[in-house]
């Protein structure tokens, strides 16, 4: 039973951290712009940010979300903002790495994200219902972690072999981000829905 549970857990994180999301378009596009090296500490940061949300879940943040529903619409704004921030901030991405004047997010910036983002609270909310009281908090800490540490560092890792072998140009370096912007900013209309 607890080995169903496990591959049960796991495949749903995967689910949710391998498909197209506001994490996943900007390590495709810090991948693309500054190589994976320097796209590790954005990595870090969105998996250490979703795991304090799954720590706050664990311990009760959902109990507040439940007693105070209005202030969720808040949150959805607030997140929405700084999609178009961040959305903004790739769409400016002109240079390939050192040339580049411009810094990729750092972890502290990934990881505040992850307060502002609905599909990480998608997540840890319901991987904390669904399966914190068969693992515990630990085991199940432990689940989330490495598995979307590994599912989401796939993005950046696109990113780079996309920009080795299709966006050799500066032209095609800056279609692809701003792509990449224009379907962060798509997200938007979803978070409320």
């Amino acid at each position: 039973m607890v080995q169903e549970v496990v591959l049960a857990a796991f495949l749903f994180v995967v689910a949710i951290s391998i498909t197209p999301g506001p994490n996943n378009i900007m390590l495709a596009s810090s991948g693309a712009s500054f190589g994976i090296a320097k796209t590790i500490p954005h990595i870090f940061g969105i998996s250490s940010g979703v795991l304090a949300m799954f720590s706050a879940s664990a311990f009760g943040v959902n109990a507040l979300y439940e007693a105070f529903p209005n202030q969720i619409i808040i949150l959805k704004v607030i997140g929405s903002v700084y999609v178009i921030y961040l959305a903004s901030r790739i769409w400016k991405l002109k240079k390939i790495g050192e040339e580049s004047a411009e810094k990729p997010i750092g972890f502290f910036e990934a990881f505040t994200f992850q307060f502002l983002n609905p599909k990480a609270w998608v997540m840890v909310l319901n991987i904390s219902a669904l399966y914190i009281s068969m693992l515990g908090y630990e085991a199940l800490a432990l689940i989330l972690f490495l598995t979307n540490l590994v599912c989401i560092s796939v993005w950046a890792v696109f990113g780079f072999l996309i920009r080795n072998s299709l966006l050799r140009s500066q032209k095609r370096l800056i279609l692809f981000n701003r792509s990449m912007a224009v379907l962060l900013a798509f997200c938007i209309p979803f978070v409320f829905f």
